[in-house]
């Protein structure tokens, strides 16, 4: 895609809007990472002016070595949780590697962590 392409704030937001409109009731999520921070210049997600705040999951890897999650995770630096990642906002789910090791995925798959409680996924994954 080239960079005209790129998808715009606006974008974003008409498209979480619509989201928002056809699935009432549901949280929404954000995934991005780089780009957000660096490519859309890390607006305030204020800006998107949702009826509640998104779920913020922030891919941000830090490792090549290949591993099980929670072997890789130990090696997470905290500054990855603090970052405010998303226009002030930090994340409800970090993305910290793609080369999490399975026995049906030896080469490595993406891994990810979240610090809510299993209660807050049940809610996030609950219908309306």
């Amino acid at each position: 895609m080239s960079r005209d392409q790129h998808p715009t704030l606006d974008h974003v937001r008409r498209f979480l809007h619509t989201l928002q409109d056809e699935l009432p009731g549901k949280k929404l999520g954000i995934y991005s990472g780089y780009y957000w921070r660096g490519d859309m210049g890390n607006p305030d997600i204020s800006r998107l002016e949702l009826q509640r705040n998104p779920i913020i999951w922030d891919a941000h890897y830090f490792s090549t070595h290949v591993d099980y999650g929670s072997v890789l995770y130990e090696r997470v630096p905290d500054s990855y949780w603090e970052n405010a990642a998303y226009g002030g906002e930090r994340p409800d789910i970090l993305q910290f590697a793609d080369k999490g090791r399975l026995r049906q995925f030896p080469k490595g798959i993406d891994v990810n962590a979240t610090r809510v409680t299993m209660e807050d996924l049940k809610r996030w994954a609950a219908a309306p």
